[in-house]
């Protein structure tokens, strides 16, 4: 634009008016994003929510289950990147705003004709339909704001057709779209379900019991709830809070919460604001999720960080509280991003004795029996006798370590229930209960334990070797322990390779995955699985095969074996069918189901020959569905061979043909 000064002064100041109107409605323009599809303010997740591993870093934004429903840039920018694969994300594409953002749109079914077209020529040149592309200078593709960018679909790792949307600054951090870019209509406070108290060290009680400690809480109204009883606390502990929001229109969903503070005596303690992370903090998400009471189906945020300080954590001096005075109260605000506000009240008492016992009145030992459990804390074990009758007898707790033996007293934690305090467990060999009753009475509970400390790699019973074993890989001082397992069930699908045992701890996740190894012959059709408890069943876990040997990644304890099978995966509902007549210009695609129920299928390995011609597909994992598109079909005879393999290489061919006719 050009500007023209006058000799009046009128005409000048009005200019300048202008010229500063201009230059600040662009600068109000470049936050003004519009939403990304045709249902503004709908979403089913929040930023920051727990994911296996990780953080949310954005938002899922509904398409009320269409699929190829519009995707529209929210401001101008340039596409610089693509990546399309089998999981995770499934389609993605990458658009650099021209303020510095980087916006990420996932799950796609199709991207926008121009976009498509160098899909196409990727795949080419990548010779695989699956892969990620930087655009260099020559291929950016430029949007203006409000073009379509692509078509909503179900790609990817998911449960069903949603876009997932994340707005990242310049350095690639994921910010909260909700704070700054968009407003979400809600007037609902969030909920607030349960409190957990947790032991930080051996000296610490709660309630006289040494353990985590759940209660529900008490709803006084929309925005107070109340712990109604006060816990006695001796020593260091943290508090877990159990919270979600709900979103006016949308309460079918449960959300994350956008900032959660912890008061104690009127003092500011804990401190956490959703705003933005850094992807490098994902392994760090078990010091904010309390992962132990996530196998409960408990999502509770952890009120206290012993190591890993998180960017959102803005304040943390939980290490350093100090309770000296015989009552203290507590306050937790939970907030949403609309700051609506819900309040958790309770009262801590320090004037508590430790350990008193509990009369649960008359035992019977006519038939004492039971298990030992080795329960796995942060700062150590807890070693519990499960009785399978009350017997009302407090018994020895004997641990043998390697090089000497120690006596532990053991006090009754609930009815049925004996437990040790927490324990150093460095060294264990062996762990005896025993009952002085007449003769005595024992049960053992032989272990195999691992230090970090002082071992890389250790070879486990069943010929499996544990490899990346070092202090790094753990949030907190770590003693690993194995225990082998006889009475599991295995199918008869299964050939049995190893048998299984249990990496402990299960409660505890690793900060860094550790790796399983197996030597194998070359032409093995066998892989890692792991004990679903809850299912009764062996699921595949993700296994290369590489040089005669095995191996998998795993992040957490749990039961793993080695289990071959040779049954082959499935193809069914082919079109176009096979043995068929279809006039010109009728068949565009061809699309069939594939399925594995016992390891699943490798989504790398499906190939579709048309004509003695490769074809480039799309796997869609949440229908089990591949797509893909035909062109130069010709008169007559049209021949397909598709193959499809299963993550043990069991592979499944199909090969017939098709007419076409004027």
């Amino acid at each position: 634009c050009s500007y023209f000064w006058f000799k009046n002064d009128s005409y000048q100041i009005l200019n300048i008016l202008i010229l500063i109107s201009i230059i600040f409605s662009s600068i109000i323009y470049s936050n003004d994003y519009i939403w990304p599809n045709d249902y503004e303010g709908e979403i089913t997740t929040t930023f920051c929510e727990p994911r296996s591993r990780r953080f949310h870093a954005g938002i899922d934004i509904r398409t009320k289950g269409e699929i190829g429903s519009n995707i529209y840039a929210i401001d101008s920018g340039y596409i610089y990147r693509i990546k399309i694969e089998p999981y995770n994300y499934g389609k993605a594409i990458y658009l650099k705003l021209n303020d510095g953002n980087i916006i990420l749109y996932s799950h796609l079914i199709n991207f926008n004709k121009d976009i498509e077209k160098l899909v196409k020529n990727l795949r080419f040149k990548y010779d695989s339909s699956f892969f990620d592309h930087i655009l260099n200078e020559n291929e950016l593709i430029k949007l203006n704001k409000g073009d379509i960018i692509g078509y909503a679909g179900d790609t990817g790792s998911l449960g069903g057709p949603h876009i997932h949307f994340e707005i990242r600054s310049k350095d690639n951090e994921p910010i909260n779209p909700l704070i700054d870019y968009y407003d979400i209509h809600d007037t609902i406070p969030p909920l607030a379900n349960s409190i957990t108290f947790i032991p930080i060290n051996k000296n610490s009680w709660i309630n006289n019991i040494q353990d985590y400690q759940t209660f529900d809480l008490f709803k006084k109204n929309n925005n107070l709830y109340e712990l109604i009883d006060t816990v006695n606390i001796k020593g260091k502990f943290g508090i877990a809070i159990e919270t979600h929001d709900e979103i006016n229109d949308l309460l079918i969903f449960d959300f994350g919460v956008y900032n959660i503070d912890l008061i104690i005596d009127d003092e500011l303690i804990y401190s956490i604001t959703f705003d933005k992370y850094n992807f490098i903090e994902n392994p760090l998400i078990y010091t904010e999720r309390d992962y132990a009471l996530l196998q409960k189906n408990i999502k509770a945020h952890r009120l206290f960080n012993k190591k890993n300080i998180l960017s959102f954590i803005k304040k943390d001096d939980s290490m350093n509280l100090n309770l000296n005075k015989k009552h203290h109260d507590f306050l937790i605000n939970i907030s949403d991003v609309q700051n609506n506000i819900t309040q958790v009240k309770g009262v801590i008492s320090t004037d508590s004795l430790k350990n008193k016992a509990i009369d649960f009145g008359e035992g019977n030992t006519d038939n004492i029996n039971g298990e030992i459990n080795i329960k796995y804390m942060d700062t150590g074990l807890i070693i519990e006798f499960i009785e399978n009758t009350y017997t009302g007898l407090i018994p020895e707790l004997k641990i043998s370590f390697k090089d000497n033996q120690k006596y532990y007293k053991v006090y009754r934690k609930d009815k049925k229930t004996v437990a040790s305090n927490i324990i150093n467990p460095n060294g264990i060999d062996n762990i005896s209960i025993i009952y002085n009753v007449g003769s005595k009475i024992t049960f053992e509970k032989k272990i195999i334990t691992i230090n970090p400390k002082e071992e890389k790699e250790f070879i486990l019973p069943n010929q499996i070797t544990l490899k990346n074993i070092n202090t790094e890989s753990f949030y907190n001082d770590m003693l690993l322990s194995i225990n082998e397992e006889k009475n599991l069930p295995i199918s008869e699908d299964f050939q049995i390779i190893t048998n299984p045992l249990t990496i402990n701890p299960t409660n505890i996740p690793f900060k860094k995955k550790l790796k399983l190894e197996y030597k194998s012959d070359v032409n093995n059709r066998y892989a890692f699985y792991k004990y679903n408890k809850e299912k009764k069943i062996w699921t595949y876990i993700e296994t290369t095969n590489k040089d005669n040997k095995i191996s998998t990644k795993i992040s957490s304890g749990g039961t793993f074996c080695i289990l071959g099978e040779s049954k082959q995966p499935n193809i069914y509902n082919i079109y176009p069918i096979l043995g068929k007549t279809y006039k010109k210009d009728v068949v565009d695609n061809i699309s069939f189901n594939i399925d594995d129920q016992i390891s699943g299928i490798n989504p790398y390995k499906i190939k579709i020959i048309i004509n003695d011609k490769k074809i480039f597909y799309d796997y869609i994992k949440y229908r089990k569905l591949v797509t893909a598109n035909l062109e130069n079909l010709v008169l007559g005879e049209n021949k397909i061979d598709i193959s499809i393999y299963d993550n043990l290489n069991n592979v499944k061919n199909i090969n017939g043909s098709f007419l076409i006719i004027e």
